[in-house]
């Protein structure tokens, strides 16, 4: 199946004449989404095997909101490898999971911070659990740079196969 924006990036007959597909760019979404997948993994072994470290408050509530993301963690992680996988072969859906695993990871980042918020989290100070907070906070962090990374590569690459076939 050839997909219109992509039909100039296929290997010419005639030697050194391939063009690839993406950027070398690809690279840091490959990066971002292999220890992306990794992380999401080590967060849910530490909270289910020492839930001390990772928990931000010892509250059932607490632990019944955290637990609701683990199908969208899952979720997330596949679709992340996924991408990484796809841009390692140069696959012409590549782009398509990166940007979702993007928009996925945008999402997830912004309920998580606007809980953090609402519920004191990133409040050091009184912190009942001050490694808690700071876990949640890396994750946030990294959450919404990682994705808006990968949301933003993907846009680039799309806008840019584009300009290049309206050319």
């Amino acid at each position: 199946m050839k997909f219109p924006f992509y039909s100039h990036c296929v290997a010419d007959p005639t030697p050194n004449s391939f063009q690839p597909l993406y950027p070398r760019t690809k690279w840091i979404v490959v990066a971002l989404g292999f220890f992306t997948a990794a992380l999401i993994t080590f967060y849910w072994l530490l909270w289910f095997l020492a839930r001390d470290i990772a928990a931000s408050f010892n509250t059932q509530a607490y632990y019944e909101y955290e637990e609701a993301f683990i199908l969208a963690d899952v979720y997330l992680g596949l679709v992340a490898v996924a991408a990484a996988i796809s841009l390692c072969l140069d696959k012409p859906w590549a782009v398509l999971l990166s940007a979702t695993a993007g928009s996925a990871g945008l999402y997830l980042a912004c309920m998580d911070f606007l809980y953090d918020l609402q519920h004191g989290v990133f409040d050091f100070g009184h912190s009942t659990n001050v490694g808690g907070g700071a876990v949640e906070l890396f994750i946030v962090l990294y959450t919404f740079s990682s994705s808006g990374y990968a949301l933003g590569w993907s846009y680039w690459v799309i806008y840019r196969r584009m300009v290049k076939t309206s050319l």
